[in-house]
């Protein structure tokens, strides 16, 4: 009886596979008892959809058959090679039966063609390899969450951020760039330099202060609205730095003329800090700020000169505008944003960056409609004068950017969901 079964599947087994016999196979099957009820091998040939999984088994690797694995197998990983990638992984059958695309195929992982050495090699070029702890940059992704510490190749100043960060901004070394420097910033130290010439922005203890004066021991701070709103820890840690070097500490709080925002500003201070709160406007005028200064001072019995006009409009003229070419206003990504900016927020949109959190004001050019938005969602998920938020639907030449645009934002009536869906099953049917 155990020959005639044996006989039996052996026929069964040359009839199924007449055009394509494997004589190892066979003879493992004549020869093994226990055979699995339904191999990887025989899934394939049964369901052409997968069949290519047949050449993606790696059989240098793995030291077992594809004959013997079983085709429902969750328990052992087995190695998988993509020839269109030249990328190795391991996985369990049961997945790729279910999942038969390769993760390289999907864009889940790195591979040799993508991966942030070959797409951003200009911002890897402040990789530092000692300090990541021998991480391979090429097994990364430029949307990669890995904070990574670098080392500007120009300036050797080293600073730690988020991968995705660098790439998706494009932000350079905050130690040789202008744009992580303000207007205001640069104002206090061509002030300050013309009467000491040693102040700069420094690093004491390994922490930045923006500017620094020497012939007094004074650092100053000028904390930004909204960007230092949360940080009450970092300015306490800078006052703790200061006093330990013998150095007074004078923050310049940023904020607007509301009590709501008043009163989350001076919650980022303590009873020690000594603070002198600027008010701004719509139009970012420094004008006020060197009086507001010179005048601590001259209460602390530090007596400056008044800077005439000519000396303030020479100081901001030698500001280099960075920030204006890649501002909101100047986008070369989404240019039709500038008929839809209310005209008092035009000199804001002039000054503030793409990536910003701060809110501006919208004006729909079609009926008028005004609402406000926070700036970075405007390149992400703009999608005009809707009508669910009682617009008129208008959308200009808005509409035809969006069609035409890889961005993962909202267009007409379709789900943020939806689009998402067709976007990546359009990248995985190309790749």
């Amino acid at each position: 009886m155990k020959m005639l079964h044996i006989t039996t599947h052996f026929n069964i087994h040359i009839k199924q596979h007449i055009n394509n016999i494997d004589i190892n196979y066979l003879y493992w099957r004549i020869t093994k008892m226990g055979v699995p009820k339904t191999t990887l091998y025989d899934y394939c040939m049964e369901h052409p959809e997968v069949r290519h999984l047949i050449d993606e088994y790696d059989t240098s690797l793995n030291k077992k058959s594809i004959h013997e694995i079983g085709a429902n197998t969750g328990k052992t990983k087995v190695y998988w090679h993509c020839d269109k990638h030249d990328y190795t992984w391991q996985d369990y059958p049961a997945n790729r039966v279910k999942y038969p695309k390769a993760p390289c195929c999907t864009g889940r992982v790195a591979t040799k063609q993508k991966n942030v050495m070959t797409l951003f090699p200009e911002i890897m070029r402040d990789f530092d390899y000692k300090l990541n702890n021998g991480i391979d940059p090429e097994t990364l992704l430029p949307y990669s969450h890995a904070r990574i510490n670098w080392k500007c190749h120009k300036c050797g100043y080293k600073w730690n951020t988020l991968l995705n960060s660098r790439c998706e901004r494009l932000t350079n070394c905050p130690n040789c760039s202008s744009r992580q420097t303000s207007k205001a910033e640069k104002l206090l130290i061509g002030y300050f330099s013309s009467i000491f010439p040693n102040t700069k922005k420094t690093k004491i203890d390994n922490t930045e202060f923006d500017v620094f004066i020497p012939e007094l021991k004074v650092a100053i701070e000028y904390d930004g609205y909204p960007w230092h709103l949360e940080k009450r820890d970092q300015h306490i840690k800078k006052l703790q730095i200061a006093n330990k070097n013998g150095i007074i500490l004078i923050n310049i709080a940023e904020y607007k003329n509301t009590p709501k925002i008043l009163d989350s500003v001076k919650n980022q201070y303590t009873s020690e800090h000594r603070v002198i709160y600027h008010e701004i406007n719509t139009s970012y005028n420094l004008g006020n700020l060197l009086p507001l200064v010179i005048d601590y001072f001259r209460q602390n019995g530090i007596m400056l000169p008044q800077p005439n006009d000519n000396m303030v409009q020479d100081i901001l003229s030698e500001v280099p505008m960075k920030e204006m070419e890649d501002s909101l206003w100047n986008s070369t990504d989404i240019p039709w944003i500038r008929n839809w900016i209310a005209e008092e927020d035009i000199p804001k949109a002039k000054y503030i960056s793409q990536g910003s959190s701060e809110n501006i004001r919208i004006t729909c050019p079609n009926c008028g409609r005004q609402w406000d938005t926070k700036v970075h969602w405007i390149k992400k998920q703009f999608r005009g004068c809707t009508k669910r938020s009682g617009g008129c639907g208008f959308q200009g030449l808005m509409g035809n950017q969006l069609a035409n645009s890889s961005a993962s934002f909202k267009k007409g009536n379709e789900s943020r969901k939806d689009y998402l869906h067709s976007y990546y099953a359009t990248y995985r049917k190309d790749n």
